[in-house]
């Protein structure tokens, strides 16, 4: 095994001393921990998005996909030997859908559905409990009327803005 001739370093990230390998040398800035490493590749990310900006957008991004797909026909369709021919089958996704939930899981998930409506339910009363001391009025009906109005508002406003 070669031994690495380069001085130990510190990694950017944890501080540690490491030595660099041998193939990259004195370019390499972080020690191969995997906590290392992955922060050295968000940080990559990060600077190629950032360096990259519109790579991904526009009409050439758009030439530039449709050109590969076009040179690529089928390319999702095809087999690798990490998926095998399993990946492919007809009934693969329905042996996974035929799984029931033990009971546990059934009494967990009912919890949460409970919780979430109680959790609504009350959300719905202080608004309503709002919209009464806003407007000052305390009739179901005008109430009722009145939130259809705001109800509108916001879906209009949130259309104009593009968030719906």
């Amino acid at each position: 095994m070669q031994r690495c001739q380069y001085r130990r370093r510190k990694c950017r990230h944890c501080r540690e001393l490491f030595r660099p390998h041998a193939a990259v040398g004195n370019r390499q800035k972080y020690c191969s921990t995997t906590t290392c490493q992955k922060i050295r590749k968000a940080q990559n990310n990060r600077v190629y998005a950032t360096r990259n900006s519109g790579y991904h957008s526009g009409p050439i991004a758009v030439a530039r996909t449709r050109a590969w797909r076009t040179e690529n026909p089928g390319y999702w369709r095809r087999l690798n030997g990490s998926r095998g021919a399993a990946a492919l089958s007809s009934d693969a996704l329905q042996a996974e859908l035929n799984v029931k939930p033990s009971e546990n899981q059934l009494l967990t998930m009912q919890e949460r559905v409970t919780a979430l409506q109680a959790e609504l339910s009350a959300q719905r009363s202080v608004f309503q409990g709002f919209a009464a001391h806003f407007t000052g009025c305390a009739l179901q009906a005008e109430l009722s009327s009145m939130l259809g109005q705001w109800h509108d508002k916001g879906v209009a406003l949130g259309a104009a803005r593009g968030c719906i």
